[in-house]
């Protein structure tokens, strides 16, 4: 494959306007948005097969970064792979934030409202740190 010019410019988009900045993002934006609907469209036409295989991919690595292991080599070259992949981890986590709050007390749930309005935090984002917590303990005997 022949490398053309264009290609090879690294883009300094800090010294464009912020406006202008924020339109090229949300343009790049948009073409991942349809890379990752293509990639999701091709896995689940290639049925439970495809999907346990993914699962498989998905524990490595949720294992390897809950363990603070280098994770870059769980990573294929392949564009669509790594999509692929960080879809099916995005699900992954969605699945387990939802799994671990179903599993917590009315009193949990209380005690992570209190903190998200004390710290200002989003719902989201206290979940995502208690999973995080959650997957260290889980995988550090001592922690």
């Amino acid at each position: 494959m022949k490398t053309r010019p264009e290609d090879t410019i690294q883009l300094d988009l800090s010294i464009l306007p912020e406006d202008k900045q924020l339109q090229f993002r949300a343009l790049a934006a948009k073409k991942a948005k349809k890379l990752v609907r293509k990639q999701f469209k091709s896995d689940m036409r290639k049925g439970r097969a495809r999907g346990g295989e993914l699962l498989e991919k998905v524990e490595a690595l949720d294992t390897a970064l809950a363990q603070g292991e280098e994770a870059r080599v769980l990573w294929p070259d392949d564009l669509g792979e790594c999509i692929s992949i960080l879809t099916a981890f995005s699900v992954f986590l969605d699945y387990s934030a939802e799994k671990h709050l179903l599993e917590m007390s009315p009193e949990e749930m209380d005690a992570i409202e209190m903190i998200c309005r004390k710290r200002g935090i989003s719902y989201e984002d206290a979940v995502q740190e208690a999973l995080d917590a959650y997957r260290r303990k889980r995988n550090d005997p001592l922690f």
